[in-house]
């Protein structure tokens, strides 16, 4: 499996620049495709700088499907790690059917080439949020009930694990589905980072931003129903999320191995008034914060348990919140030293 053809989709972001870094350094030939909307192509280098191998690039939307079909003519992949391509909750509620048509559209593109030119093996990137809260309570596991989406971005990852479901029984041999939630923190090396482009509205970034600029924080603090009114999420090191990737290719090895659903996080819930407190503690710094109301389409608690991806994929975190806190600061400084 170490010299497998594996294509990463929607490569060039946080999550997956941290994979594609992973996964050259354990002998995988890496394919990458994206259309840079919503991304930088200096990373590709960075990421070869820091494996110190090379990346093929395919420049290109799953949208333009003859263009992607053309790629898998030409590359026989052995497997794809597909990440639907937006992925903000708060974003998905203003422009709904941009997801509906980049996630959804789009991945139903990839499913039927990956169908056509015979690739059997997928990891898909889903989330926590689609454990229906209504008929489950935190720590959700993978036999937990999934529905009664809140947002469009829950709706969309629900409707491609449902497509995914389908295809594992009737058409495709392997699927691994990976639920996660929130990885924050920075590569070791502070090269590989969770961009601060306009409109993030991830908390990590902006919580550093306003940190080391002392700018105030806006926190959506009003009647989630939680310990201290604040969303709990579980927060998992960008690194153990990205190596956790690589034990899920391992995983189609396995003869007897369908579809099957890993939670992948810490199984530890924190709220965003502790990750605050915690951030504060860890750098003997004191934030300036604002309290904001509620925001559409956030749900008060989401977390879960890590029982199968122990026994399934033989990991834990080796990080925890505090490393994901320190890791982060470090290159955040660097940045903003940079911009300054």
């Amino acid at each position: 499996m170490k010299k497998w053809r594996i294509l990463v989709t929607w490569w060039a972001g946080y999550i997956w620049s941290h994979i594609a870094v992973e996964l050259l350094n354990e002998g995988f030939k890496v394919h990458i495709m994206d259309n840079f909307s919503n991304s930088k192509k200096n990373i590709i280098k960075t990421s070869e700088k820091l494996a110190w191998k090379s990346l093929t690039l395919h420049e290109l939307s799953l949208l333009e499907k003859d263009k992607v079909d053309q790629v898998f003519k030409e590359n026989p992949f052995e497997a794809v790690i597909h990440l639907a391509w937006n992925k903000s909750v708060w974003e998905s509620c203003v422009s709904p059917f941009s997801y509906y048509e980049n996630n959804i559209h789009a991945s139903s593109n990839l499913f039927q080439i990956m169908e056509k030119h015979s690739v059997k093996n997928l990891v898909f990137s889903s989330t926590a949020t689609v454990y229906d809260t209504w008929k489950a309570e935190p720590p959700f596991n993978e036999n937990d009930p999934i529905g009664n989406s809140q947002n469009p971005y829950t709706t969309s990852k629900l409707c491609i694990e449902k497509i995914l479901w389908d295809l594992s029984k009737h058409k495709w041999r392997k699927v691994v589905n990976l639920r996660y939630f929130n990885p924050i923190g920075a590569h070791e090396s502070w090269l590989l980072w969770e961009s601060l482009h306009k409109g993030t509205t991830n908390v990590f970034p902006l919580l550093m931003k306003a940190l080391l600029l002392n700018e105030r924080f806006i926190i959506f603090w009003d009647d989630y129903e939680t310990k201290d009114w604040t969303c709990i999420r579980d927060y998992i090191h960008v690194m153990d999320l990205a190596e956790a990737h690589i034990k899920a290719i391992n995983l189609f090895k396995k003869k007897d191995l369908k579809y099957e659903s890993i939670n992948i996080w810490t199984g530890k819930g924190t709220s965003v008034l502790e990750l605050i407190g915690k951030i504060e503690k860890n750098l003997e710094k004191k934030m300036t914060i604002i309290r904001w109301k509620r925001r559409d389409g956030d749900l008060p608690v989401t977390y879960a348990t890590v029982t199968k991806a122990e026994k399934m994929l033989h990991r834990k975190a080796k990080r925890d919140i505090n490393d994901c806190i320190k890791d982060g600061y470090r290159y955040y400084t660097h940045l903003f030293r940079k911009s300054q």
